[in-house]
């Protein structure tokens, strides 16, 4: 399976990478896990382009349900997590208060990911493994900082990429009123270098990767 990296706008994958491929009526059925601000969109996207398709969306409470409910989004208690394969499997839970985060990722490509299907488990990471904090280029290749937060994503990547899936680096994600963007203007004065960048990524576009990568078939 491959690492994709993901750092800035990649809407246009979702348009021109899907050329040629196709899934079966009986594969489009999706589960995400960690249906939040990314996942929801996920879902969105992938309802609203295969609308006879099952889309769950799995989330640690129940403050969001109806949100996902009036997406067309079947939500999903973590505590109730069926022991039931599917064809097309997101892993975007975020690894925050959680220690067994690689072991979380692997349950969902061991446990939830058909691997006989035509479909694919991804698991979206995050570009801010990097070690380049300067406004610099990175790639794929670029050097890892593997500080304890970052040591557990590059853990998570490796179980995802072990139960056959497909791990997706997203970096500088946002949305209208969230995002590094909200940090940065909040600051007024900002040290540093003044030619340097600042990935941004909108979650919109990141969704489309991710359903890009669906369709593509990761394989």
């Amino acid at each position: 399976m491959k690492l994709y990296f993901v750092i800035y706008a990649l809407y246009q994958l979702s348009i021109t990478s899907t050329k040629g491929f196709s899934i079966s009526m009986a594969d489009k059925d999706l589960y995400i896990v960690g249906c939040g601000n990314l996942g929801r969109r996920i879902g969105s996207k992938w309802k609203a382009t295969y609308p006879e398709a099952c889309v769950y969306g799995e989330t640690r409470t129940n403050l969001k349900h109806r949100v996902l409910i009036n997406e067309g989004i079947i939500p999903v208690l973590k505590s109730n997590r069926r022991k039931q394969r599917y064809p097309n499997v997101v892993f975007c839970a975020s690894p925050s208060g959680n220690e067994n985060y690689p072991q979380e990722v692997y349950n969902a490509g061991n446990d939830l990911f058909d691997a006989t299907s035509t479909g694919t488990f991804v698991f979206t990471s995050s570009g801010g493994i990097y070690s380049e904090k300067s406004g610099g280029i990175v790639r794929e290749t670029s050097e890892i900082a593997l500080n304890p937060r970052n040591t557990k994503l590059y853990e998570a990547e490796g179980s995802c990429l072990e139960t056959g899936g497909c791990v997706i680096r997203l970096a500088g994600l946002y949305s209208l009123s969230r995002g590094a963007h909200s940090f940065w203007l909040s600051k007024g004065t900002v040290q540093g270098n003044e030619n340097g960048q600042i990935n941004l990524l909108s979650y919109s576009d990141a969704a489309g990767a991710v359903v890009a990568l669906l369709e593509r078939g990761g394989r």
